[in-house]
């Protein structure tokens, strides 16, 4: 297939599942009693789009305990998912278009959304490098390809037991025999989305410019010193073209991220109606849990937000509480439900709440797996033995950090440091100490989420964005200290002195990689890495391939592990979906 043939059917399924997106983002929003008010900033197109990408997921969670995420699944759903969505724009079309509807600054954006999602899928194409997609990224979502939730899938191999839900998501976007390779797609649109998020909360900006000044530092601010931190992850990251989770939690941080600082802006503006955009943090702070287990911290202080905006504005009522938290509350349990399937235990790799179910992965094996990836983010290649029993893994873990992620962990830390004093110090200066409050607590997120991930597993590559995110909230909170004591005029010299200092060395990179702009596939998509296979058998006499050198599998045939275990067997003779288990 040739790399325009390739491009144009890529880039009608972006467009298609968009679609798809926003009209279930719009009915569920009806059902939910919030489609009322819909002209609200909060309920603008993007929002919808996330809406929608955040029930999708849920349904295709729930649909997987009985049916396989293929074609037959999947369409079906973006299929009503459209329909809603020209239903919708056919409604519109009836009613007078808002003044300045036709002005550049939209189709400017159209132009330039449309040609970054051609960049974003021509670097798709190339052929992916990310490790962990060849030891088990493209196994699982094959899995979920091939059948439905299959219990004990973890006795097979550990990591098909992290029950990553962007793995369902990437196997949704596959529909053979027309496009075969949406797997790969899934961090290109998510990348897409968050731009476009970005550049919707900016199209104020760009036909009035005074409103950076006038408006509250969290209403445009963020998106604005978000752009170089995309710009750095999009030349700098092996997830593009891989289905990686870890570059999928990053980028739901930073929607999330964006979607907080709006709340917080129109909080302190007075406007304390948010049903909508609280149960849409909920919905993807959910969802990023289950993403990846790694988001947990960040998530629960959306909560955390969300409870006390319940408790400040609902008056604690069971009814507006049940409205608010039990969509959430439902994705997390069917998430924790497949978990259960997968191996036994809700949480994996933690053993907490572990069943007596024949098919659980053994305690002893969930805990190798778990202090496996504990040990390997501190020092890679040693014995868990040797480094999780002391502290000597720390000296040398904090040199390899510091001089080794300059650009996404160092420099942000010392931004956060340097910000957050000068904050502290203007300040001191403040007549309203109770909104500098609020304002401080926007770096919340991001302290808890370092603070679970050193305690953890404090490889940076697990640290999603929260170090970008950090350096970000902490300029933020100083120009909120600055702007009731500064002219306009200052002001706007201290906004352009804040985005210098805190993207200099991103600029710098990117003015030094540039280059890398041109890593693309010109030629359509490339061939995933095959490895040779040795066939084996467990003393069940169950039949496994196995790669003949090193641990990666990338696309084989199932059942496939790197790890053969010879006491591996089907909880049902001649039958795969049943699961497995050892003896």
């Amino acid at each position: 297939m040739s790399h325009p043939t390739a491009l144009a059917l890529a880039l009608s399924l972006y467009l298609f599942v968009a679609a798809a997106y926003y009209g279930l983002g719009k009915g569920v929003a009806r059902v939910l009693g919030m489609a009322a008010g819909s002209d609200k900033p909060a309920h603008s197109v993007m929002s919808l789009i996330w809406l929608g990408w955040a029930c999708a997921l849920f349904l295709f969670q729930l649909l997987h305990f009985f049916l396989p995420i293929a074609s037959q699944v999947s369409l079906p759903v973006f299929s009503a998912g459209a329909l809603c969505c020209l239903v919708c724009l056919a409604r519109g079309g009836r009613r007078p278009s808002p003044s300045g509807s036709c002005t550049p600054v939209p189709v400017a954006g159209a132009i330039l959304m449309l040609v970054l999602a051609s960049w974003l899928v021509s670097r798709a194409m190339l052929p992916p490098t990310n490790y962990d997609t060849g030891l088990y990224h493209l196994n699982a979502i094959r899995w979920i390809n091939t059948y439905p939730v299959v219990p004990g899938l973890g006795n097979l191999h550990g990591r098909l037991a992290f029950n990553q839900s962007f793995f369902t998501f990437a196997a949704s976007l596959t529909v053979p025999p027309v496009f075969e390779h949406g797997r790969f797609l899934g961090n290109a649109l998510l990348f897409l989305f968050v731009a476009a998020t970005a550049w919707t909360s900016l199209t104020p900006v760009l036909r009035r410019p005074s409103l950076i000044v006038e408006a509250h530092p969290f209403r445009f601010l963020p998106s604005l010193f978000l752009l170089p931190v995309l710009a750095f992850i999009a030349i700098s990251s092996n997830g593009i073209a891989s289905p990686a989770p870890d570059l999928a939690s990053l980028l739901l941080q930073c929607c999330i991220f964006l979607l907080l600082g709006e709340g917080i802006a129109d909080w302190q503006d007075g406007h304390q109606d948010q049903d909508y955009r609280v149960m849409l943090l909920l919905l993807l702070a959910s969802a990023a849990v289950t993403v990846k287990l790694s988001n947990l911290a960040f998530s629960s202080v959306i909560v955390c937000f969300a409870v006390a905006y319940w408790l400040k504005t609902r008056g604690r009522t069971i009814r507006s509480g049940f409205t608010l938290f039990t969509p959430p509350l439902l994705m997390f349990l069917v998430w924790a439900g497949q978990g259960v399937m997968l191996s036994g235990v809700p949480l994996y790799p933690s053993t907490a709440g572990r069943l007596p179910v024949d098919w659980a992965v053994p305690v002893e094996r969930i805990v190798s797996e778990a202090q496996s990836v504990y040990s390997w983010a501190r020092t890679p290649g040693a014995s868990p033995k040797d480094v999780l029993h002391n502290w000597g893994w720390f000296r040398p873990w904090l040199v390899r950090v510091a001089t080794g992620n300059v650009l996404d962990v160092t420099y942000p830390l010392l931004q956060f440091l340097f910000f957050g004093i000068c904050a502290l110090i203007a300040g001191l200066f403040s007549k309203v100490r109770r909104r500098n409050l609020l304002q401080w607590a926007y770096l919340v997120p991001a302290v808890m989420s370092l603070v679970f991930w050193f305690c953890t597993a404090p490889d940076p590559r697990f640290a999603n964005a929260a170090f970008f995110l950090l350096s970000i909230a902490s300029a933020l909170v100083f120009l909120c200290s600055v702007q009731g004591l500064l002219s306009s005029r200052l002001y706007a010299d201290m906004i352009c002195l804040v985005f210098l200092i805190g993207n200099l060395l991103l600029v710098r990179h990117l003015v030094y990689n540039a280059s890398e702009i041109r890593a693309i596939s010109t030629s359509g998509w490339h061939q995933v890495q095959r490895v040779a296979l040795e066939t084996r058998k467990t003393s069940s006499g169950l039949t496994v391939y196995t790669p003949c050198e090193g641990d990666q599998c990338w696309d084989s045939a199932l059942p496939s592990t790197p790890y053969f275990n010879p006491h591996l067997r089907l909880r049902e003779r001649n039958s795969v979906a049943s699961g497995f288990t050892v003896m």
